[in-house]
């Protein structure tokens, strides 16, 4: 999916060229800034989602963000946007797996929140274009946008009434020498933005728009899951972390799924090493958002006559 993100970026710069090719007519005097704010529902897909699926999502997973921006109009249909936004995604096995085809995950019994703090900067193409003063733009207007945005994450898990940041702990091992090492990741991330969106003129300086924007990262630890159990043996000197990498045991509910082996108890299927608990594919995260911007009214000098 990466790959298709890349694809569909290098097509938005090809437009880009060729709008600003078709854009003489449009003067200076149409351009403008404006600034806004927006309320989001936060989402997210990856290995504790709760089926195989970008449509398997759970209204007990759902986050809340908040977004300021800045955007520039630069010509009919072309802008440019910077934007920060924070936010808050969640995965619970237990909670949301479905019994059916979920099945996997609500055994493995894994959780995590993340608070995404994202700064993004992307262009932004409306289908109607706006050649003339800005209060005579089109009342209704549809957009897509695309760009690239750097984040700071911290996935954490809650156990005993306490949440605890995750990536230190190394749950799959990656703080063991000759275990993970080499699956150490950072707090900071890339990603891929992309999406549609709907805009409304609300009043001549003020629009209301509505937004469904995909994040394409290239980390597969929103979540601090990725590959397989190490091993519980491994974590002999961390209990936190000893009980993070497996909790398959504290959802068992029937006698027959349990296995005995070397005086530890364990879920068939779960917790011994080399068992999967995840899967090596990059997560996703996504938002939707709820925009108020108000358009700054340009300034013009007026002219000089002698």
């Amino acid at each position: 999916m990466i790959k298709y993100s890349a694809i569909l970026f290098s097509v938005t710069i090809m437009l880009f060229y060729t709008i600003e090719a078709n854009a003489q007519r449009f003067k200076n005097k149409h351009k403008y800034n404006s600034v806004g704010g927006s309320v989001a529902l936060t989402h997210y897909f990856g290995d504790l989602n709760p089926a195989g699926d970008f449509y398997s999502l759970n209204i007990r997973t759902t986050g809340i963000g908040l977004a300021a921006h800045y955007i520039k109009k630069l010509n009919p249909r072309l802008s440019v946007r910077g934007q920060l936004q924070v936010g808050t995604i969640y995965g619970n096995d237990a909670k949301t797996s479905r019994k059916k085809d979920g099945i996997y995950r609500n055994r493995r019994n894994l959780s995590f929140k993340n608070t995404l703090y994202e700064l993004k900067a992307d262009v932004i193409i409306d289908l109607m274009e706006n050649r003339r003063d800005l209060r005579k733009r089109s009342d209704w207007n549809y957009y897509a946008f695309v760009g690239l945005a750097g984040f700071y994450h911290n996935p954490k898990a809650k156990i005993d009434g306490k949440w605890h940041a995750l990536q230190p702990l190394g749950t799959e091992g990656q703080n063991i020498d000759g275990v993970g090492v080499d699956r150490r990741y950072s707090k900071f991330g890339l990603a891929i933005p992309f999406g549609v969106g709907v805009k409304y003129k609300y009043k001549t300086f003020w629009d209301i728009s509505f937004e469904v924007g995909m994040r394409a990262t290239f980390t597969d630890y929103l979540d601090d899951v990725s590959t397989n159990y190490v091993g519980r043996d491994k974590f002999s000197e961390d209990d936190i972390a000893y009980r993070l990498n497996d909790r398959a045991l504290e959802a068992a509910t029937d006698e027959e799924t349990l296995v005995y082996e070397n005086g530890e108890v364990y879920v068939n299927g779960y917790g011994r090493e080399g068992e999967q608990r995840g899967s090596p594919s990059n997560d996703w995260y996504w938002s939707s958002n709820i925009t108020l911007t108000y358009i700054i009214q340009p300034r013009f000098e007026s002219p000089k006559f002698r």
